[in-house]
């Protein structure tokens, strides 16, 4: 784990208090994960850290639901972060509530069928492609270059007009 590496780039970044403390406390791969996930309005709009950094804990990632540079395909997760030139097609079903980030120039094929809720945040030139059917609920925030595309069902599609988050 190269902590003193992650803190003098959040500090560079301006890492708020509560991530650096975050941080500074993590003992494990685990640790810094989490903290990824409480942070990552920051860690994404700053691009922290960065994906070359990230493929060293490839199989801690995959577990937690953040890939890089990766083709999968996987059904009703909760939490997923797709990153550099990953592509995933993603179904999610029942009664499942899943939240996923799309970044740099990821593709995600989202198929919401039943009574499922998801939530996408789409970022730089990330494509996203939605197959809604039943009661299923698609939304997605655009930011940047990204681009929806509803193949069925009527998606929410909320053009932000900004490049990135609002820190």
């Amino acid at each position: 784990m190269e902590l003193t590496y992650l803190l003098t780039e959040a500090e560079i970044l301006n890492g708020c208090d509560g991530g650096m403390e975050q941080l500074r406390n993590a003992k494990d791969v685990n640790d810094l994960i989490q903290c990824y996930y409480d942070r990552i309005d920051y860690c994404l709009a700053n691009n922290f850290p960065d994906n070359e950094f990230l493929l060293q804990y490839r199989d801690e990632l995959r577990d937690a639901g953040v890939f890089v540079d990766e083709k999968i395909s996987i059904e009703n997760r909760d939490k997923l972060v797709l990153l550099g030139n990953s592509e995933c097609n993603l179904t999610i079903g029942k009664w499942a509530v899943s939240r996923a980030y799309v970044k740099h120039n990821a593709k995600l094929l989202i198929k919401a069928e039943d009574s499922s809720i998801i939530m996408i945040d789409a970022l730089d030139d990330a494509v996203i492609t939605v197959e809604e059917s039943g009661n299923a609920r698609v939304i997605v925030n655009l930011y940047a270059n990204s681009e929806c595309e509803a193949l069925s069902g009527n998606p929410r599609i909320i053009q932000k007009n900004r490049f990135t988050y609002e820190l």
